[in-house]
C-alpha cells in the first residue's frame, strides 16, 4: 500500500498545472487480485483513482471498484455485486 500512497504523492506534487494524470491500477484480474494484494490495496488504489483524470481498469478493476464505492454509499444493489 505504500507505493500507492508514493504515487499519490508524486501526482499531487509533480502534475504541472493543468496536467493529465494516468493511472492504471494493475492489481486484478480473472476474478481475483494479484497475489500480494489484499482489500486494504485495493481500497488505496481506488482512492488513487479517484484523483486521476483517466483511468485504465481491466474488467476484473472496475467490477471491483464497482463494488468497492457501492460498499462505501451502503448501496445495495446485485448490479454493483463484484463476480468473485
Amino acid at each position: 500500500m505504500a507505493a500507492v500512497e508514493t504515487v499519490s504523492a508524486i501526482l499531487e506534487e509533480l502534475l504541472a498545472p493543468n496536467g493529465v494524470s494516468i493511472v492504471d491500477p494493475a492489481m486484478a484480474d480473472h476474478g481475483k487480485l494479484y497475489s500480494g494484494f489484499d482489500g486494504k490495496y485495493a481500497e488505496a488504489m481506488e482512492r488513487l483513482c479517484r484523483k486521476a483524470n483517466v483511468i485504465l481498469p481491466n474488467t476484473t478493476e472496475a467490477a471491483m471498484f464497482a463494488a468497492i464505492c457501492a460498499s462505501m454509499a451502503e448501496v445495495s444493489s446485485p448490479r454493483f455485486s463484484a463476480p468473485f
